[in-house]
């Protein structure tokens, strides 16, 4: 099972508009109590605030306000224990706020940051920081901070899932979090580029559905198996080979669903059978520049093959790196390969090889 499995449910995520109730009984008497007494002042008649995504990314709240808002937010029941209290009472919530005044104009916190916020501020968790930079929309390294939610954690290291790349979180823990942020953010990036979609939306997928999910299983009067060992995905869908064994015979399964890179107004949802691997994949090779598009499965029994047939496409149609730099990588990580070239000076062509990756 992998997350992209589900892109059409996560495209339709409503991220900005998940929200949750917040009681005045439970928050009254907490320090700062002024700003909290203020924070309620618009509640309704059962002392009720209701605060969503949405309502944060365009808050003017002074900054202690709305890092109060976003931990309401985030443990609108104020979590277990007195981590909460601790934090806003504790006499490094100022220097804390000093701290995220300087991101949020730098627009960047940088590790050091971050492990002298996480030292210095009693009761502050990893995960209720990364809600705060992700509201106040600070990027880590290059990319824009994204919350990792223990949920969230566990969705990625609980084995669920097996899209390319996530094996890395096999030993992801609340306590590794931090060190695993770089390649957490990474990940989803990635993966929302697949999916043409935002990463905050595969965030609330894994924190709503992440842990509570588990795949079909579906065995026909045959026992057939089935399984993918080629996919493409692109705008609106994809193009897949799936191999079908049974105890007799062994079909490779063509599926083109939705999608046709080409503009040639081929067949949509298309389906046929081989009995051979290089049959459809060679039907995938001679119409669409697939290597342009986000290579999602391969099967290890034809990794060799595929890897053959890209280089023999790069040579031929003199791709140059300028149109190619962005996948290139993509096809390397999938692949495990480094794509090498060589540049003829007279012709301005390139010539690709390649070498594994061990």
């Amino acid at each position: 099972m992998k997350i992209t499995d589900f892109a059409e449910l996560i495209r339709c995520m409503p991220y900005r508009e998940q929200a949750f109730d917040v009681k005045y009984e439970i928050w009254k008497g907490t320090e700062p109590s002024k700003i909290i007494e203020n924070i309620f002042r618009n509640k309704d008649k059962n002392g009720i605030i209701t605060i969503s995504r949405n309502d944060l990314f365009q808050s003017n709240s002074d900054l202690v306000e709305f890092v109060i808002k976003v931990i309401m937010w985030g443990y609108p029941t104020k979590g277990r224990g007195n981590n909460i209290d601790n934090f806003l009472k504790s006499e490094n919530f100022e220097s804390f706020i000093e701290t995220l005044v300087d991101a949020k104009k730098n627009k960047h916190i940088s590790i050091t940051d971050i492990n002298n916020l996480m030292k210095n501020s009693t009761g502050l968790g990893f995960s209720t920081l990364s809600k705060i930079l992700y509201f106040s929309r600070i990027n880590y390294e290059t990319m824009p901070a994204l919350i990792f939610d223990l949920r969230v954690i566990n969705a990625l290291s609980a084995g669920r899932f097996n899209d390319s790349g996530i094996e890395i979180f096999k030993k992801l823990r609340y306590d590794n979090a931090l060190k695993n942020y770089n390649n957490y953010l990474r990940f989803m990036n990635l993966l929302a580029k697949k999916l043409q979609t935002e990463a905050d939306r595969i965030e609330m997928f894994l924190f709503e559905f992440g842990s509570n999910l588990k795949e079909l299983t579906e065995k026909s009067d045959s026992q057939k198996k089935t399984e993918k060992v080629f996919e493409i995905l692109g705008e609106g869908g994809g193009i897949c080979i799936t191999r079908q064994v049974d105890k007799s015979s062994t079909k490779f399964i063509y599926h083109h669903n939705e999608f046709d890179p080409t503009n040639e107004g081929l067949d949509l949802n298309k389906k046929d059978e081989y009995d051979y691997f290089e049959q459809p994949f060679q039907l995938i090779n001679d119409r669409y520049p697939w290597y342009l598009m986000y290579l999602e499965t391969v099967h290890d029994d034809y990794r060799n093959y595929i890897i053959e047939r890209l280089i023999e496409k790069l040579n031929h149609k003199s791709v140059l790196l300028d149109n190619f730099e962005y996948h290139k990588e993509d096809l390397e990580n999938s692949l495990g390969i480094k794509l090498n070239y060589s540049a003829n000076p007279r012709t301005n062509k390139l010539t690709w090889s390649y070498e594994k990756i061990m």
